[in-house]
């Protein structure tokens, strides 16, 4: 094919070339002229190769850059989306973190699933969005809806929709495809897409969260399951713990509730005032339309709430005992009193008689005294009403204080029918009250100061002070409720019970182990008595200066310590009354507490004469007027305190009647001072013992007396010698004496092991075979000492010597 481009270039030039001719420009041959023609076609065609070729590359460069290009392109389309998921993702976890703070910030579950289902509702974007969880015998229901999906979903209508029971049986997460709608009749009202996620605690299904669409479908994704799995966790466990602690402050709020209930019924001796208070109080506390005693085939005292019509003139039957199914006479519970097999079971009368009264449930407690029926407390609710166990305890544990108070009142009329009869009798009962508390106050090696006026004949206060070893000792002090005669044999037995412990001096070191003993003593009493104590018992420990304290309800003593006085424990709980109910069943076990007391530091122990007496006067504020007392005899000695404080109540008493017994301790920690004595010297023993005789006889030991007690203490350094430093690798023994007038006592504190000493205490010398080398040791030293006391190891020993 003939190339016209190079055809039209060559004419070209030939025609430039005649023209040059003819205006006188020289040229070359035709040869020459064609082979510059071919050069410059080939350059041409060079020229166009390479542009092809460049043209070529610029194709593939460009097709490689939109190949790049759509490479960056879906390479930046990813990114994002990670991007995107991964804030999604962060967002997430930014408001789990945010909900499960919330969730853990309060104990007000209802405040916390309101705020929880209404972020729910927002972040899924849902119509509805609730929680269900179990409460009592009950489900609760929190749920959030938008305005226009508004409702009032409760345990009523749920209970009556089987659906709602369906999925609650389910441990797995189910969406709206995964049901059958046929069943339910409320729940999935108007709903086009539905989620729930169980609320488990141990496996159990307590409850469930659920998602609710009213207007359009929506394709839950595993991550919305898993945010609501997620939550789930720390909202059942945060509705576990405020169950608990709300079941705790109930059971708390209850005993206090009792306390101030035993305390109203008691704070009578007439009965008609106790049944009175009985059925206001209960009344009140309770919560129900009506409160009643049924005694004696009628009703003799009744409560009614505002705007409940009185029942009292028309009731001639107790229709629950009819309707009790139990054989025995128990608490009796009905929730639906007017239901058809209920009603089955009365006649006419009785039928129409519960119409007219309005009740509709009601709770009766037996009144049982010395296995004797003698009547019911009643409660009755114009609506149906569930009753707790707790409140079934509760009300039990207060018809308990009925009985007491009605048996009190009771023995009350009768010692004042008996009243003259028995004046004389009460007054040896006084005297020989007193002779049984007191214990060791003379014989301690502590300073104590006793105030003690008891309000009657006979004392609800009691106190005990025993050496328990020879540097150890223990003080009891309590007041029991209520006064008179009873209260008086109570405190006989509570120091009988003490004083039948501290026999076991192991149980007797440790506080709250006597404190528990007695209060157990006084449950296992409750049916006959069921009288109630406050109690205090410390244990001082004269050598290191510890006190360890357990308090049972006792109001808190003062201590003087540094030059100042405080409450002693002022933010400690004071514990619950010994007898009053199981501190176990409110887990609030008694609780040993200790404090170090050095020389000269005095604690003040009373009972409530000395706090409730001053309130009988108006012009008496409730300011703690003792402490303020205390603060400006902080330098005084036992005695001028206990006298100080009485005379001060004295004052703010005025003339007004004196109420209660008054009893008041001031107890003053003395240093017994130790010293180190080489028992393997003999020279070094006999010395020690002459110098403490000499020191006797100058507090008035007679010549004869120092011969005895010389034999004693060789005898007795002879013996701890022997058994408690020769196996023992230490040669040196603690001894110590203190010297008052006309007494003795010496503690002996060695390094061994010590021994049972409660084998030998009863023995006599008479007992002690003569042809025996041994065993003369124990029954010598109490043929001469008027008392030896041990530690529960036996490596404490303590004499005391008389003259």
């Amino acid at each position: 094919m003939r190339d016209n481009s190079k055809t039209t270039d060559a004419d070209n030039i030939k025609e430039t070339d005649y023209k040059n001719a003819e205006n006188g420009v020289v040229h070359g041959s035709l040869d020459e002229l064609q082979a510059q023609l071919e050069s410059l076609a080939k350059q041409l065609e060079e020229e166009r190769l390479l542009n092809a070729e460049k043209t070529a590359m610029m194709e593939k460069t460009l097709a490689e850059t939109e190949r790049l290009s759509l490479y960056l392109q879906n390479t930046t389309f990813a990114l994002m989306q990670e991007r995107q998921s991964a804030h999604a993702l962060a967002e997430r976890e930014r408001l789990l973190n945010q909900w499960v703070e919330k969730v853990n910030s309060s104990l007000n579950i209802t405040h916390i699933l309101k705020y929880l289902t209404k972020q729910m509702a927002k972040f899924f974007k849902v119509s509805r969005c609730g929680i269900v969880f179990l409460q009592g015998n009950k489900f609760q229901v929190v749920e959030f809806c938008e305005d226009e999906h508004g409702r009032n979903l409760e345990y009523n209508l749920l209970k009556r929709d089987e659906f709602f029971f369906r999925i609650l049986r389910c441990k797995r997460p189910l969406q709206f495809e995964e049901i059958n709608r046929e069943y339910s009749n409320h729940f999935l009202d108007d709903v086009f897409s539905f989620l729930s996620v169980p609320l488990l605690l141990r496996n159990e299904v307590l409850g469930l969260i659920y998602l609710q669409d009213c207007s359009r479908h929506n394709d839950w994704q595993d991550n919305d399951i898993q945010l609501l799995q997620a939550i789930s966790y720390p909202l059942m466990t945060a509705i576990e713990r405020a169950r608990l602690f709300k079941k705790s402050h109930e059971r708390t709020k209850q005993a206090e509730l009792l306390n101030s209930l035993t305390s109203q019924i008691r704070s009578s001796l007439n009965l008609k005032d106790i049944l009175s208070r009985t059925v206001n109080e209960l009344g009140f506390a309770v919560k129900v339309s009506r409160c009643l005693l049924f005694m004696n085939g009628h009703i003799s005292e009744e409560f009614c709430a505002t705007g409940v019509p009185n029942i009292a003139g028309q009731c001639k039957h107790l229709i629950l005992d009819k309707l009790n199914t139990k054989d025995i006479y128990a608490t009796i519970i009905i929730e639906n009193l007017i239901s058809t097999e209920n009603l089955q079971k009365l006649n006419d009368e009785e039928k129409q008689e519960l119409i007219n009264s309005g009740a509709r449930s009601a709770l009766a407690t037996p009144l049982f005294a010395q296995g004797e029926l003698r009547g019911w407390i009643v409660f009755q609710s114009l609506f149906p009403r569930t009753w707790t166990e707790d409140e079934v305890t509760f009300v039990e544990s207060a018809a308990s204080q009925v009985i007491v108070a009605m048996t009190q009142s009771e023995i009350y009329e009768q010692l004042n029918a008996y009243q003259g009869r028995l004046s004389r009798e009460l007054k040896q009962a006084a005297r020989v009250q007193s002779s049984l508390i007191g214990g060791d106050i003379l014989n301690t090696s502590m300073n104590i100061s006793v105030l003690y006026k008891p309000h009657s004949n006979v004392s609800g206060d009691f106190y005990w002070v025993s050496e328990l070893s020879p540097d150890v000792v223990g003080v009891l002090i309590g007041d029991v409720s209520g006064k008179g005669p009873a209260a008086a044999l109570l405190t006989g037995y509570i120091l009988g019970q003490f004083n039948a412990i501290i026999e076991n001096s192991s149980l007797a070191w440790a506080p709250e182990k006597v404190i528990s003993f007695l209060c157990d003593s006084l449950l296992a009493q409750s049916n006959n008595s069921d009288f109630y104590a406050t109690a205090w018992y410390g244990v001082f420990n004269l050598h290191t200066g510890e006190l360890a304290y357990t308090n049972a309800g006792h109001l808190k003593p003062y201590v003087i310590k540094d030059g100042k006085a405080t409450m002693l424990s002022a933010d400690e709980p004071t514990g619950v009354p010994l007898g009053l109910i199981d501190p176990r069943d409110l887990e609030a076990y008694y609780q040993r507490q200790t404090i170090q007391l050095s020389p000269k530091d005095k604690l003040i122990l009373f009972t409530d004469g000395f706090m409730e007496q001053t309130l009988i006067s108006p012009s008496n504020n409730n300011e703690d007027w003792m402490l303020d007392s205390l603060q400006s005899m902080t330098d005084k000695s036992v005695k001028q305190i206990t006298e100080g404080l009485n005379q001060q109540l004295n004052k703010r008493v005025g003339d007004s009647e004196v109420t209660d017994d008054r009893l008041l301790l001031c107890i003053e920690q003395k240093e017994f001072k130790l010293e180190a004595v080489d028992m393997t010297n003999y020279q070094n023993c006999d010395n020690y013992i002459k110098a403490l005789i000499d020191d006797c006889k100058i507090h008035g030991l007679s010549e004869q007396s120092g011969l005895i007690l010389r034999l004693g203490l060789t005898e007795a350094f002879a013996n701890v010698a022997q058994y408690g430093v020769r196996n023992s690798g230490e040669a040196h023994v603690q001894v110590g004496y203190e010297i008052k007038d006309g007494s003795l006592k010496i503690v002996m504190i060695d390094p061994g092991k010590g021994f049972n000493w409660q084998r030998h205490k009863h023995m006599s010398i008479d007992e002690v075979s003569t042809e025996s080398e041994g065993g003369r040791g124990i029954p010598l030293l109490k043929e001469i000492f008027d008392k030896i006391t041990w530690n529960y190891l036996g490596n404490h020993m303590g004499l005391f010597f008389y003259w």
